[in-house]
C-alpha cells in the first residue's frame, strides 16, 4: 500500500486515465474476491477496483461486488492454463472503458467511467488486498504503471512489443506515467516507485 495517491490530473479537468499492469495470476478456484489493486479514499462508492473472481477479471467503480445493483463493470475471463504473464491496460475516458491484452482491445464499456479517486491526503494504493486486509490476491505483478490520460492504441501495442521482447516495465517510464513500479527489487519492504516522487509501496511484515 501507498501512503499516498495522486489526485490532480495535470491536465486539469479532463477525464481520461490508463493503467497498465503485467501480472501471472496464480489461483483460478477461489470463491472469495481477490483484490489485484484498489485505489480508495475512504469512500466505497469512489473506489476504483480491478479484482479477480476464479478466472474472471473485474473492473469496476464503488462496491457492487454481486452486482445486484447493476452498476457498470467490465468482466474479462483468463486462461487458467496459460503460462506467459498478461499485459493487462485498462483505458478509461468519458466515452467509456476499454480493457487490452497483450495489446489488442478484449472488451469495452461505454456505461463504466472510471476516475481516480480524490479524496485528498485520504487516498490511497492498495495492490493484492483490500484496505481492509481480507481480500489478498494470489499471483505474481510484475509492473504496474498509472496514468492521467488515455494511452493510445498505437502506443498500447508497442508497450506490449516492448514488454514482450525484455520483460522491463521500467522502459515505460519515458511515455510519462505518473506512478511506475516494476517490481524488480528483489528485497526489502518497499517497491519504488521509478520517477523517485514518492507513492513507494509499503510492503507489510507477513503474519501468520
Amino acid at each position: 500500500y501507498t501512503e499516498s495517491f495522486f489526485t490532480k490530473s495535470r491536465s486539469g479537468s479532463k477525464i481520461g486515465l490508463t493503467i497498465e499492469l503485467a501480472v501471472q495470476p496464480k489461483d483460478f478456484r477461489k470463491s472469495a474476491i481477490g483484490m489485484l489493486l484498489m485505489v480508495h479514499d475512504g469512500r466505497v462508492d469512489n473506489q476504483l477496483v480491478l479484482c479477480q473472481w476464479q478466472s474472471s477479471l473485474m473492473i469496476m467503480k464503488g462496491n457492487d461486488y454481486s452486482n445486484q445493483r447493476r452498476t457498470p463493470k467490465i468482466y474479462y475471463q483468463l486462461a487458467p492454463n496459460r503460462h506467459e504473464p498478461y499485459l493487462i491496460t485498462i483505458v478509461s475516458s468519458k466515452t467509456g472503458t476499454k480493457l487490452f491484452e497483450d495489446g489488442v482491445l478484449k472488451k469495452k464499456s461505454k456505461n463504466l467511467v472510471l476516475l481516480y479517486p480524490d479524496g485528498g491526503e485520504q487516498a490511497r494504493l492498495v495492490v493484492a488486498n483490500s484496505v481492509t486486509g481480507r481480500n489478498s490476491w494470489a499471483g505474481t505483478i510484475m509492473g504496474l504503471a498509472f496514468y492521467d490520460r488515455e494511452l493510445k492504441n498505437d502506443l498500447i501495442v508497442r508497450h506490449h512489443q516492448m514488454w514482450h521482447m525484455n520483460r522491463n516495465f521500467s522502459a515505460f517510464n519515458q511515455h510519462g506515467p505518473r506512478i511506475l513500479y516494476a517490481f524488480d527489487e528483489g528485497q526489502g519492504r518497499k517497491v519504488y516507485n521509478k520517477l523517485g516522487d514518492g507513492h513507494d509501496l509499503i510492503v507489510p511484515a507477513w503474519r501468520q
